[in-house]
């Protein structure tokens, strides 16, 4: 990841961040869908600056200093030669900083989307949802820390289909809670038949059975869709 100073360099309100790397490398995806992955960055930039924890947790107040012969900063941690005009602002000590990190490694991530809180974007989906199935799926999802969908209930005229949910994105994918009236033969032909039709179109096309027992393996094989969960 890359970063810069917003909106400006002699004003710094917020930090942009950004893939570096040519067509991505997945690393921002990484960290919005992965609760945890934010706590692994934290604790990376306190070891990187030179300190470990003391105690089980890092806290600010219990921080121990591993290079007593780095002042401000140094090559081994936070210059480089990209950031040489902030070198004289650098200061690896500072204790706002280093309890913002602290703070941090023990924070959990929520996504959101469209400017609506993850609570806010639970609530919606709940309410537009069309069965109990498909609550009972949206209530495992919430629990476990997956990412939640960012529609719900939207039709597809072009294929005359109607998924129960959906994840915009580069590849996007198509959610279908399959209940009793998916379980004879010639339905399972129809919607194999539109499965195959959804994918030719570039859409990843994720069906769950009504049988919950199978939600956790279909969760795991989609993680570039629903994140990795987080265990409480």
């Amino acid at each position: 990841l890359a970063s810069e100073p917003l909106p400006r360099r002699d004003l710094r309100n917020a930090i942009l961040l950004y893939e570096s790397a040519e067509g991505g490398a997945g690393v921002l995806t990484q960290i919005a869908n992965d609760p945890t992955a934010l706590r692994r960055v934290a604790e990376r930039a306190l070891r990187v600056a030179h300190y470990k924890p003391t105690g089980t947790q890092w806290h600010v107040d219990q921080l121990e200093d591993t290079d007593q012969t780095c002042e401000a900063g140094c090559y081994r941690c936070l210059l480089s030669y990209s950031n040489q005009m902030d070198h004289r602002t650098i200061q690896r000590k500072n204790q706002e900083v280093l309890n913002l990190l602290c703070r941090l490694t023990r924070a959990d991530v929520q996504r959101g989307t469209a400017g609506r809180s993850a609570d806010e974007q639970f609530e919606e989906l709940e309410r537009i949802s069309g069965s109990s199935l498909e609550k009972a799926w949206l209530s495992i999802l919430k629990k476990q820390g997956y990412r939640l969908p960012d529609k719900a209930q939207f039709t597809l005229s072009n294929f005359m289909v109607r998924p129960d949910f959906g994840y915009d994105g580069d590849s996007p994918a198509l959610v279908f809670i399959d209940g009793p009236n998916h379980e004879s033969d010639h339905q399972h032909r129809i919607d194999d038949a539109k499965n195959q039709i959804l994918r030719d179109s570039g859409y990843e096309v994720i069906r769950f059975p009504k049988e919950q027992s199978a939600w956790p393996a279909i969760f795991a094989k989609y993680p570039d869709v629903f994140g990795v969960g987080v265990t409480k």
